[in-house]
């Protein structure tokens, strides 16, 4: 047994397994420590604790602690406070918002600490609100209210949201820039220097569509170069497609220079191949978010959880591809055209265009074939980005999701049993509420 006296000199005596323990003085109702057994060498009479070094030397000490009659006292059992413990002290969070200066029966107005933090409760100034009768309103329906959109989207969807009036701004804005730089290319042969940076600006946007409409879940494209942020929306998309292609072409390069040199017609017949993997390392890259996914396995996992719904994907890339490079060759034909009839007034020795359609045709069917170029290039941005949010949970990829493992220890416990609380005062709240206001409308 521990003996040892409070401040207020009332003598308590508890078993050694309690040592360390606190508990609220019922006289004075300051907190007590219990001593542990190191402790008790160093207290007084009166219940204080001398600070001068103990009397034994080190040595002596280390002694007294390593004897096997001392050691045998102690054991590895958890001591702290279970969840039926800390129920049985009786305090509860009505009684830890305490009113100030007002009295409850049956409460003693001792200082009272917290169970869980051991902290001092402070009584609180609160302003009572008038006791007035429930108001009654009446539900409001806004105007401009609509209905929320179903959780899984239609693989039809982008064919048609193109056309709303916010996708059909970006997708004619970035037209017309891609349109002025091929038309001028074939002006002037000065202009040819704006292809590429306009190109690659195209390439990062179509990156941060694929991201809009994936893991960011909006349905509507965004507009050029997004927030205007260098990296996020400029540098890193474009190096991600830049990365994914390079990727692709890898395989046949190596094959060229370190095995043997295919003629161009197999060349070709391999890259057709290999860029049917466009579609999977582009969604590895800009929606996995680790370059862990690059394994192969991982990467050609969303060929498999696609299922048919790739290869859509795939074939819808290829003809924007090819309509997107014939569309430019086209402009460029049609601007080295409109300089020769502005300038020149030669049109008519140059022979038949890349169609074989009048010159004048072909100035003005150049800005709808750049249209439809576009127009493909961003509905197949989106399927990608839709493939994303109908497929992912079935991709073989790592580092996408968090595994919580729930606590279970007494504070845990404790977390919980108020919650519960909480919810059924809650819950007695609105009914006591409901009938209420059914006794006033009687």
């Amino acid at each position: 047994m521990i003996d040892f006296r409070c401040k207020c000199s009332q003598t308590f005596s508890v078993p050694d397994e309690r040592a360390g323990e606190s508990f609220q003085c019922p006289s004075c109702g300051l907190l007590v420590d219990v001593p542990t057994l190191e402790d008790l060498q160093a207290l007084q009479a009166d219940g204080s604790y001398t600070l001068n070094d103990a009397d034994l030397p080190p040595d002596d000490l280390t002694k007294v602690r390593n004897t096997p009659s001392i050691a045998n006292k102690y054991d590895h059992k958890d001591r702290r406070l279970s969840l039926k413990e800390f129920l049985a002290i009786g305090t509860n969070d009505d009684d830890l918002l305490e009113i100030k200066d007002e009295i409850k029966p049956g409460i003693p107005k001792n200082p009272r600490y917290d169970p869980v933090t051991g902290e001092l409760i402070v009584p609180m100034d609160i302003k009572r609100p008038p006791k007035t009768a429930p108001l009654m309103a009446e539900p409001v329906v806004l105007g401009y209210e609509v209905k929320k959109k179903s959780g899984v989207p239609s693989i039809w969807l982008p064919y048609r949201e193109m056309f709303r009036l916010p996708n059909f701004l970006v997708c004619a804005i970035v037209t017309l820039l891609w349109l002025a730089v091929s038309f001028l290319s074939g002006v002037h042969v000065v202009f040819t220097l704006l292809v590429l940076p306009v190109f690659l600006l195209t390439v990062a946007h179509l990156a941060n569509v694929i991201d809009e409409t994936g893991p960011t879940g909006n349905d509507e494209i965004p507009r050029p170069l997004r927030g205007v942020n260098l990296y996020d929306d400029f540098v890193r998309p474009l190096a991600q497609v830049m990365f994914a292609y390079a990727l692709a072409a890898a395989p046949i390069l190596l094959f060229n220079l370190y095995i043997r040199h295919l003629p161009w017609l197999a060349n070709i017949g391999l890259a057709v191949l290999f860029y049917t993997l466009v579609p999977a390392l582009l969604l590895t890259l800009i929606t996995s978010g680790a370059l862990n996914n690059l394994v192969p396995h991982r990467a050609l996992s969303v060929i498999g959880a696609s299922s048919w719904h790739y290869w859509v994907v795939a074939a819808l890339g290829y003809v924007a591809t090819l309509g997107f490079v014939f569309a430019t060759v086209f402009a460029g034909s049609a601007g080295y055209t409109f300089l020769a009839i502005v300038s020149k007034g030669q049109a008519a020795a140059f022979g038949g265009t890349i169609l074989g359609v009048p010159h004048w045709l072909e100035v003005i069917l150049s800005p709808f074939m750049v249209f439809v170029a576009m127009y493909l290039l961003h509905v197949f941005a989106w399927q990608m980005g839709l493939m994303y949010r109908l497929h992912h949970e079935q991709f073989a990829w790592v580092l996408q999701k968090a595994d919580k493992t729930e606590r279970n220890d007494t504070l845990a416990q404790l977390h919980r049993h108020r919650q519960r609380e909480a919810e059924v005062k809650a819950r007695k709240a609105r009914e006591n509420l409901e009938q209420r206001l059914a006794e006033l409308k009687r």
